[in-house]
């Protein structure tokens, strides 16, 4: 039996009101790490959008390296495809390439530079084959964008591209307008599978069950994604992929693994990881998601209620404090006061990562506070009025300045309202 562990959209480096969430996505991959390590599995499996950009910084990439060589030192296989949010990064910059070769677990970084970098010994060709055991043939197709995929279409010699671009391709002796070029590469490639092969694919794909719309032909992209029919696999075993957050299966063998983690504070899926043995009786599939959260939210009815969690805060999570409030009934002074005072007991906290929100209809901005900042914006706050607050308003959401009418008016309102 093999058994590997699938898990995606890692999106390391992500952020959230400018603050990084990497410290708090480490603790929680530690765990998912330590879980594949407990289970024995045979092999780690990321199926893409393992950084959250193209280009992440020194510390993204080494709480990558410093996850992947814990499972290297467990005599673990890796194998990493790059996402839509990766490009070319991963083989690129990983010193991780090298270790394959000291060890006996193997060490995969496969992105949509691969070919071209890989050793004349490594299969130079996408997918790429990544082992056959126990009777089962894995490969693995990384994201590619428009221009790799037109490229490895001309590579094949084939004319399917430029009748593609007529808005027709005759793949099994149909016309299917709306095929993208992703779709008809893989088409090809699994006609010329083996038949008496169980082909496992790992992948970073956008289903086309997804998308809304495809009246834009071949052109319509979702994310810069090329979309993938689902009926696409039917033939083979199953497809375990990449891109979508939340953990979901389409048609009978697409299976998305989902984030480990929620990479928003709204976010509401499970989040988790999947581990997929496979057998002499087939596939077996279990969900992991026994992880711990990334974010913690805490409801206030009041903003002074925020100076009671002084020192109370947990620091393995990133805290959302959602104060429930509404302007009904209120004046601007009034709400002008609540803002303040929620930042200014949030800056008591001494915590660098809390979120203010607001549950109810009150005009307040959504930040990230640190202590300093917090006390920074505090005094300025104090010094604006209610039509300090208005110009800069109209300023910021809708790129424009209040003429001396509209300024007059408000003036006239404030005034009458007692609020001048």
């Amino acid at each position: 039996m093999v058994r590997l562990m699938v898990t995606a959209d890692w999106h390391l480096g992500r952020t959230l009101g400018g603050k990084s969430l990497l410290p708090f996505q480490r603790k929680i991959l530690e765990v998912l790490v330590r879980e594949a390590v407990e289970r024995a599995v045979d092999w780690f499996v990321i199926a893409g959008d393992v950084y959250d950009r193209r280009r992440p910084t020194a510390e993204d990439m080494h709480v990558l390296e410093s996850l992947l060589a814990e499972l290297h030192r467990n005599q673990i296989n890796i194998l990493v495809i790059g996402g839509n949010h990766d490009g070319e990064v991963l083989t690129l910059y990983s010193s991780l390439l090298g270790r394959s070769r000291r060890g006996t677990a193997q060490i995969l970084l496969i992105d949509s530079g691969y070919p071209e970098r890989a050793s004349n010994s490594l299969h130079q060709k996408l997918p790429v084959k990544v082992f056959q055991e126990e009777g089962y043939a894995v490969y693995a197709m990384p994201y590619v964008d428009r221009r790799t995929c037109l490229r490895l279409l001309q590579g094949e010699g084939g004319d399917g591209a430029l009748a593609l671009h007529s808005g027709k391709s005759t793949e099994e002796g149909q016309e299917s307008p709306h095929v993208s070029l992703l779709d008809l590469y893989l088409r090809r490639w699994i006609q010329r599978l083996p038949p008496d092969e169980n082909v496992i694919l790992v992948t970073h794909i956008l289903p086309a069950k997804v998308v809304s719309s495809l009246e834009a032909g071949v052109e319509e992209v979702v994310g810069q994604m090329m979309p993938v029919d689902e009926g696409t696999f039917a033939p083979l075993l199953a497809v375990f992929a990449g891109h979508l957050h939340r953990r979901q299966t389409f048609a009978h063998n697409l299976y998305f693994a989902g984030a480990p983690y929620h990479l928003h504070y709204t976010d509401s899926y499970q989040p988790g990881a999947l581990v997929v043995d496979l057998g002499p009786k087939g596939l077996h599939i279990e969900f992991v998601n026994d992880l711990p959260p990334l974010f913690e939210r805490i409801w206030l009815r009041a903003p002074e209620e925020a100076r009671a969690l002084k020192n109370t805060l947990p620091s393995d999570r990133f805290v959302i404090l959602t104060i429930e409030a509404s302007s009904e009934g209120a004046t601007l002074q009034e709400i002008h006061e609540v803002v303040q005072e929620a930042i200014q007991g949030v800056s008591e906290l001494g915590s660098s990562h809390v979120l203010i929100t607001f549950s109810g209809d009150v005009p307040a901005p959504t930040q990230m506070f640190t202590q300093e900042e917090a006390l920074t914006i505090t005094q300025t706050l104090q010094r604006y009025t209610p039509l300090d607050l208005i110009r800069t308003y109209v300023r910021e959401m809708h790129n424009d300045e209040l003429s001396e009418q509209e300024i007059q008016i408000l003036q006239e309102v404030l005034e009458q309202t007692g609020e001048s």
